[in-house]
């Protein structure tokens, strides 16, 4: 029985070994710059000192930053991908669907709870009034807060059942939605449709959204809330496509950048030459091939950032984009007394991030809220 067990703990500690060696340390490392771009998205940096200071420079880098977007394709090629490497592995897709729909869905109903009584102001009321009057004055807010989201569900329960009750909140059902539609079509066993089908979404979707300015072409969704299916299909299908080969050119993968970021200056240019479309970030026909490239690099280069700690970073990805919400709303109101709009939009972020790691590793070693960020 004794060298069973020894044989046992041999295999299991070599398959963690296995594991880590397969662990895709570019992915990982890409990650913390994809969710530190979210959180850019989310606190604007030099918005705020383009109208305080009147300086074409920073507008500039307002919009530039705010043009970049590969963020979201990114993650949700990543999932595609993943999807796609456990389906190859031998994993049922009706049983690999329902894992990862379960758990998307219950992290989704956790942080919609979670949100539906936040009261941004906590911290501003703890500083003001002190810890007791301060919990005193939170529970009244949360109160008003959960009442409020309670009236909303009522009178917009497609928002709701899309996006929570967090704007960041939607990328989950809309991943959700994403793996089931890709789960479809193999189970069917009609997976050549699948590409066109996402790509057929995708074009429905920005024609609602940054195009819809076009003549003839273009209309205005009815809800926005199915927008986010509609945008995501195609990455979580790209991500699958690019699992099922074996080999990624990295001349093609330069191609696709380069040739992606040309494509995206140019649809900006014309929406804004012609239409008076501000440019921002936005789902484009060019952000398909810049986040394609993108991936296909991370999977032609699979160790970069071996050595860093941004593999490590990376694997909090998760748990900094449920959560940085409440950080950015929560800090928000020091930004006036405190700091000079410059030093606020150079700073803020950084701390926002920083606090956000902080956060999910303290939940991590929780073990009734690690489910929250794991």
């Amino acid at each position: 029985m004794g060298r069973c067990i020894s044989r046992e703990g041999v295999r299991e500690t070599m398959s963690v070994n296995c594991e880590k060696k397969q662990r895709n340390s570019s992915i990982d490392t890409l990650r913390v710059f994809a969710i530190f771009y979210v959180v850019l998205l989310h606190t604007q940096p030099f918005h705020h000192s383009s109208e305080y200071y009147g300086l074409g420079i920073y507008k500039n880098l307002y919009v530039l930053i705010d043009c970049i977007g590969f963020a979201v394709p990114f993650f949700c090629m990543i999932s595609g991908y993943f999807f796609g490497k456990k389906l190859l592995s031998g994993e049922p897709v009706i049983a690999l669907t329902k894992r990862y729909c379960k758990r998307l869905f219950q992290i989704f109903v956790l942080w919609s709870i979670v949100y539906a009584f936040y009261s941004p102001l906590w911290l501003k009321d703890m500083c003001e009034y002190g810890f007791l009057r301060g919990v005193y004055w939170n529970f009244l807010r949360m109160t008003d807060v959960f009442k409020g989201h309670v009236a909303g569900a009522i009178e917009e329960p497609c928002r709701y059942i899309m996006m929570g009750t967090s704007y960041q909140l939607w990328f989950l059902t809309a991943l959700i939605i994403g793996l089931m539609f890709l789960a479809f079509f193999i189970y069917v066993k009609k997976e050549k449709f699948i590409i066109p089908g996402a790509m057929s979404l995708y074009i429905v979707g920005i024609l609602g959204k940054r195009y819809s300015v076009l003549p003839l072409l273009g209309y205005d969704i009815a809800s926005e809330d199915l927008l986010g299916p509609l945008l995501i299909t195609i990455f979580v299908a790209t991500g699958w496509r690019l699992s099922k080969m074996k080999n990624y050119s990295t001349r093609l993968a330069v191609c696709l950048v380069v040739g992606g970021g040309i494509l995206r200056f140019l649809e900006l240019f014309f929406l804004w030459k012609f239409y008076e479309v501000e440019p921002s970030y936005a789902y484009l026909l060019s952000t398909i091939p810049l986040a394609t490239g993108v991936f296909m690099l991370a999977l032609q280069y699979p160790t970069v950032g071996a050595n860093s700690i941004f593999p490590k970073l990376g694997r909090l990805t998760l748990g900094v984009y449920v959560l940085h919400v409440l950080i950015l709303d929560a800090f928000f109101v020091f930004r006036e007394p405190f700091f000079s709009p410059l030093a606020w939009d150079l700073l803020f972020p950084l701390v926002a991030y920083g606090l956000a790691i902080l956060t999910t590793l303290i939940l991590q070693k929780i073990p009734v809220a690690r489910i929250f960020v794991t």
